[in-house]
């Protein structure tokens, strides 16, 4: 079920303190992306609760405000990392996954978005089910800004 502010799973979902995943992602100046990359976790169908923390390093557009909007109707749910002065692309992830309060932390570039509904709740249960797991990934999509699919799949599986 994808997270809804109206729903009484929500309000649990919102209220709880520690979350099982928590999803890390980077910006700066992404305010052409980062509405694609929030929505695709907002629409992820989990049973189990999670927290998605924005590091925006210094964005010289409206990546912030818009950060802060989502944070503003996710609070609970979505935290946003301000930065006093650049810290480069390394130390605001180092930085973001420091403040990551989950068990397991998703990485999502702020331009980059998921397809799929059901890819933490996938992940979850893999990473759940076998202790010597340790980490997990999936393929990737690469899609222009307008849409056009360069790869299908990547990476390539001999």
């Amino acid at each position: 079920m994808p997270i809804n502010p109206q729903s009484s799973r929500d309000l649990e979902f919102v209220n709880d303190p520690i979350p099982l995943v928590s999803v890390a992602i980077t910006s700066f100046n992404s305010k052409s992306w980062l509405s694609r990359a929030l929505d695709s976790v907002l629409k992820q169908q989990t049973d189990f609760p999670i927290e998605i923390i924005i590091g925006d390093d210094c964005s010289e557009d409206s990546t912030l405000s818009i950060a802060n909007s989502y944070k503003e109707r996710y609070s609970g749910v979505v935290r946003v990392l301000e930065r006093e002065k650049n810290l480069g692309m390394c130390r605001n992830y180092y930085d973001v996954f420091e403040h990551s309060r989950g068990k397991y932390i998703a990485w999502l570039d702020s331009d980059d978005y998921w397809t799929d509904p059901e890819k933490l709740a996938v992940q979850v249960a893999a990473l759940e089910s076998d202790p010597s797991i340790s980490a997990c990934c999936h393929f990737v999509r690469w899609v222009t800004k307008d849409g056009k699919v360069n790869r299908e799949k990547y990476p390539v599986m001999a």
